[in-house]
């Protein structure tokens, strides 16, 4: 019976790439952990949820949910359809609650939710909510000018 020649395959191995991958894992989670605690993301889950077991077809801006339709130009946080009426969500932190983008979104979905009847749409400040940045950038203005932002 011939003999098969075995070789050490750790030798082939770069030391320390378990390290590294298990160093990347830990960052990973870390990052899901943070992202699950985040109140804003918590809300549009809780909301998605609710809806669905009211009986309405839910989108949800989430993983895992069918993306909401485009609403008045802009993309609602939750949009459910029941047989009777629609409803769009809108949730937003105390900081983005106030900034142009998200004014501007308000009053399109406003408009979107006043265009027919059984049209439902809320906004809702979720009290410290993320919102997936915290970091301001420059404003159109000021890229122009030459600013590189914070």
């Amino acid at each position: 019976m011939p003999q098969l020649d075995v070789q050490d395959a750790s030798s082939e191995v770069p030391i320390g790439w378990l390290t590294r991958l298990a160093g990347a894992t830990a960052r990973v989670r870390a990052a899901l952990r943070g992202a699950l605690g985040d109140p804003q993301l918590a809300a549009i889950r809780e909301a998605a949820e609710a809806l669905e077991r009211d009986g309405a077809a839910v989108f949800a801006n989430l993983g895992g949910w069918p993306r909401p339709p485009v609403l008045g130009g802009f993309i609602p946080d939750v949009y459910a359809v029941f047989d009777d009426c629609e409803v769009a969500l809108s949730m937003e932190n105390e900081r983005s609650a106030v900034d142009a983008s998200t004014r501007r979104q308000h009053l399109a979905l406003t408009a979107w939710s006043r265009e027919a009847d059984r049209r439902v749409y809320e906004q809702i400040v979720v009290a410290g909510g993320r919102g997936g940045c915290d970091r301001k950038m420059p404003s159109t203005a000021a890229i122009a000018r030459g600013a590189r932002g914070p």
